[in-house]
C-alpha cells in the first residue's frame, strides 16, 4: 500500500470513530430534523413578511417625498411670480403722478 492509501484509510477510520460517538436513533433524528425544518420555514416566513412591510414603507415614503418635492417646486415658482408682481406694482406706484396738496 502506498502512503496515500494509508492516510486515506486513517482519515476514513477517524471519521467513522467520530460518527460512532454521535449516533442517534433514526426516529429521534427525524423528529429533530422536522422541528429544525419547521423553524427555518417560520423564520423565512417572518423575514418575508418583514421584507414586504419594509418595501411598502419605502414605497410610501418615496411617494410622499415626491409629492412634497413637487409642492415645494410649485411654491418656489409661485414665490418668484409674486415677487415679480410686487416689483411691477411698486414700479407702477413709483411712476404714478403724485397728487398735489392744496
Amino acid at each position: 500500500m502506498s502512503n496515500l492509501a494509508l492516510s486515506e484509510e486513517m482519515v476514513r477510520d477517524d471519521r467513522q470513530g467520530m460518527l460512532d460517538a454521535y449516533r442517534s436513533r433514526s426516529k429521534q433524528l427525524a423528529r429533530w430534523l422536522l422541528i429544525s425544518r419547521q423553524q427555518v420555514k417560520e423564520k423565512y416566513r417572518a423575514t418575508k413578511v418583514e421584507l414586504n412591510r419594509v418595501k411598502v414603507r419605502v414605497s410610501d415614503i418615496s411617494k410622499s417625498r415626491d409629492k412634497w418635492k413637487a409642492r415645494a417646486e410649485f411654491s418656489g415658482q409661485e414665490l418668484v411670480e409674486m415677487k415679480a408682481e410686487v416689483e411691477r406694482l411698486t414700479a407702477l406706484i413709483d411712476q404714478a403722478p403724485r397728487p398735489q396738496k392744496k
